[in-house]
């Protein structure tokens, strides 16, 4: 009895909780983290996205999309309650940010955030240019070794 009493609670919290559309199956700790905290509702799960946003979209506070899946004005408008557009990406290039401003919903990404990355895989490829990386593993795959010469040196930066 006390588990059923438990588990009927443990709804009643979750339907209190502010409702978040995630617009795509992103990273499984993404989605379990907005699961455990908010009402979460899958778009990509739903077979009519217009039943679906229809039926949910009073509930939805929250939007959570990336720089392939945004907030086009059409989404925006069918989501009354609709407070934040959240992308978990640098650009916001999907998000129709006109219509966000017209209705003072709140945008946020991520910027900065694969500067350190980007920089790594730059100086990766011009190692890998200059030490002709790809060519000399090409040269010893096709088995090229033993019949000439060993690979030419390359240059240092």
């Amino acid at each position: 009895m006390a588990d059923e009493e438990e588990q009927q609670e443990k709804k009643q919290k979750k339907a209190e909780k502010a409702g978040v559309l995630v617009l795509g199956p992103f990273f499984p700790d993404l989605i379990q983290a907005i699961d455990s905290n908010f009402t979460l509702f899958k778009l990509w799960e739903a077979e009519d996205e217009q039943a679906f946003l229809a039926h949910n979209a009073g509930q939805i506070f929250a939007l959570v999309g990336d720089a392939s899946i945004g907030a086009t004005a059409h989404l925006i408008d069918a989501l009354p309650n609709l407070e934040m557009v959240s992308c978990f990406s640098v650009g916001t290039d999907k998000v129709d940010l006109v219509k966000c401003r017209e209705r003072g919903i709140v945008v946020t990404n991520t910027p900065d955030v694969l500067t350190d990355d980007t920089a790594d895989l730059a100086f990766a490829l011009v190692l890998t240019t200059m030490r002709r990386v790809c060519a000399a593993d090409r040269y010893i795959r096709e088995g090229l070794w033993p019949i000439h010469a060993p690979y030419p040196l390359s240059h240092t930066i």
